[in-house]
């Protein structure tokens, strides 16, 4: 889905990317109205039962806490099916996820 934004376009799609790994790729802002989209394209994909999600928000240019909630959220199911999780952030999306607290918690690659 894509909802045009003056500050920038949000999308977001995946993909399998492996036998057992999917990636969502998500760009734009992540905020109340947009994570709804997001959080839907995270349940899409955990019913597909990948062994391994990778979530590249490298072309996030904002998230809030409604963002921030949804990755907790999915780490939190990926941990309890027994699945890998790698989350690919932006410069933005890593100072949140490190203001908050949260870098402990999350399994962030790069950045």
């Amino acid at each position: 889905m894509t909802i045009d934004s003056a500050a920038a376009p949000f999308s977001v799609t995946s993909a399998r990317t492996a036998p057992d790994e999917v990636t969502v790729c998500v760009a734009g802002e992540v905020d109340l109205l947009t994570s709804k989209d997001v959080d839907a394209e995270f349940t899409r994909v955990l019913g597909e039962a990948p062994d391994s999600i990778v979530v590249d928000m490298s072309a996030v240019s904002f998230c809030d806490s409604t963002g921030l909630t949804m990755l907790v959220k999915l780490n939190s199911a990926c941990i309890a099916s027994n699945r890998g999780l790698r989350i690919i952030p932006s410069p933005t999306v890593r100072k949140v996820i490190d203001i908050t607290g949260l870098a402990p918690v999350l399994p962030i690659s790069g950045g």
